[in-house]
């Protein structure tokens, strides 16, 4: 006998088993149980995540401003030592010597958050959401060195 057999109660009468005795499978608890586990085991791993990439974030965002902070200096001196009308030219010279681009745009042009927008106009390098383009106010002109 399995348990739902119920030949052996027939002679009480009908005999309806338990709702649950139907349905009952160690297959089926097991890849119940299964889930619940891998699920609540993706969901600490989500959570896990966002929480370590925001701690980081700050980190890795004053990490790459202390780090560029010296090529800006260079690159912002050796702008103002030749008149402004000469600085598209020095800027497509120094493009070349560099691994990542180099431009200046006007300052109106860029659409920033407002902190970030702030922190540009105080004369900070200001970095973008997601962390590849540094802007910085060239002196106090309104342009900006991306």
């Amino acid at each position: 006998m399995t348990g739902n057999s119920s030949k052996l109660f027939s002679i009480f009468g009908p005999y309806k088993p338990a709702p649950w005795r139907e349905r009952y499978s160690l297959s089926r608890l097991f890849f119940n149980f299964y889930l619940l586990v891998m699920g609540s085991f993706v969901a600490i791993a989500i959570f896990a995540d966002f929480v370590i990439s925001t701690a980081v974030k700050g980190i890795t965002d004053d990490y790459t401003s202390r780090f560029m902070h010296g090529t800006i200096v260079l690159i912002e001196e050796e702008l103002f030592r030749k008149p402004r009308s000469k600085w598209p030219q020095t800027i497509a010279t120094l493009d070349e010597q560099f691994a990542y681009r180099i431009h200046i745009v006007d300052r109106w042009t860029l659409l920033l958050p407002p902190k970030q927008a702030e922190r540009l106009d105080n004369g900070e390098l200001v970095i973008d959401a997601q962390g590849d383009v540094i802007y910085h106010r060239l002196k106090q002109t309104p342009l900006i060195l991306v």
